[in-house]
């Protein structure tokens, strides 16, 4: 998978689903997938300490454009965390 999208983001990709997986920090939304919280701050803290928001960014915003994950800010706009869940 690393060859067809990236190390980086087969990373990322691996840590959210470990996280639903597990159930750590999660939460079910109305829709009733399963959703990893968080800002590029709180990622870097808890999961990518070896990166930079921006990087973290850009591999989260190609993996959404890709079809791997969707996002959503059910907080609204005003709030800097955003919800991810895996969909491939």
């Amino acid at each position: 998978m690393a060859k067809e999208i990236g190390l980086k983001e087969t990373i990322i990709l691996q840590t959210l689903k470990d996280a639903i997986k597990s159930n750590l920090s999660c939460q079910t939304l109305e829709d009733g997938k399963v959703y990893v919280p968080g800002s590029y701050a709180e990622f870097r803290n808890k999961y990518f300490p070896y990166w930079s928001e921006a990087t973290i960014r850009r591999k989260l915003n190609r993996l959404h454009e890709l079809g791997y994950i969707e996002s959503c800010q059910p907080e609204g706009f005003a709030h800097r965390r955003k919800y991810y869940t895996v969909i491939k």
